[in-house]
Formats: structure tokens, C-alpha cells, sequence
């Protein structure tokens, strides 16, 4: 009784996460837009002879 019970909530759970997935996956690119540009504001510069020297392999000719 209990493993038909599970697999009834299992099934409704599945089909309450297919109906739902499109908009978290618009809700997870809306909180993506929105936190990025404040971790950037709070986040310290990288020293730009760090980053020249980083990618100076790029630059040989």
C-alpha cells in the first residue's frame, strides 16, 4: 500500500515540476541578471598587468 501511495506522489510530483519548469528556468535568468551586476559592484578590480600578463601568450605574433 505504502510503494503505490509513494509512486502516486511521486507521479504527481513529476507532473507539478513539468508544468513549473518553464517558468523557474525564466525565473532563474531574471535572478541571474539582477545578482551579477551587484556581485560585480562589490567585488574588487583586478589589476590590469595581472590580466596583460595572464593573457600575453594571446599576443605573440
Amino acid at each position: 500500500m505504502t510503494q503505490i501511495v509513494a509512486a502516486v506522489l511521486l507521479g504527481m510530483f513529476v507532473v507539478f515540476m513539468a508544468a513549473i519548469s518553464q517558468n523557474l528556468g525564466v525565473i532563474a535568468m531574471a535572478i541571474s541578471l539582477v545578482v551579477t551586476p551587484l556581485v560585480s559592484t562589490f567585488t574588487r578590480k583586478i589589476d590590469k598587468k595581472y590580466v596583460d600578463d595572464v593573457f600575453l601568450c594571446f599576443n605573440k605574433n
